[in-house]
């Protein structure tokens, strides 16, 4: 959450997201994936990670998913 006092509430907020193309998997739970920066008026105010809610398993490979229905 980002709280902005009222009399800046004309001052531009924004926030820029640091997050690669793709996360290759596998990924835990909890893993820092990215970072999140809230920006007033072009200037950075606060970051926060971004963190993978669940766990994300690695595909087989292809040859490995053709073996899996024998």
């Amino acid at each position: 959450s980002v709280f902005v006092k009222r009399d800046a509430a004309d001052k531009a907020v924004s926030v820029r997201y640091e997050i690669p193309p793709f996360v290759p998997a596998p990924v835990k739970a909890g893993q820092k994936i990215g970072m999140a920066e809230v920006m007033v008026d072009g200037r950075p105010v606060s970051a926060v990670a971004l963190i993978a809610p669940g766990a994300v398993e690695a595909n087989k490979s292809l040859f490995g998913r053709l073996l899996g229905h024998f």
